[in-house]
């Protein structure tokens, strides 16, 4: 288990959210973190597949990726 801290703002808009989508606030700050979790990832792999493909030349071609 995790304990976090919210700033006032989303401390207070949390339930408020929650309400209006019928879920709790839980499954909302749950969400919201996987979600950023994920698009941190997604940044990184991207990053490391730039980085790769600078320092060996090696990449798919649009024939490659069809076949």
């Amino acid at each position: 288990m995790t304990s976090i801290k919210l700033e006032d703002v989303p401390k207070r808009d949390v339930p408020h959210l929650a309400e209006t989508r019928r879920c709790t606030s839980h499954w909302i700050i749950r969400d919201a973190t996987t979600e950023y979790v994920d698009r941190v990832a997604l940044r990184r792999g991207t990053l490391d597949a730039r980085e790769k493909f600078q320092a060996t030349g090696l990449h798919a071609t649009a024939e490659d990726v069809q076949s």
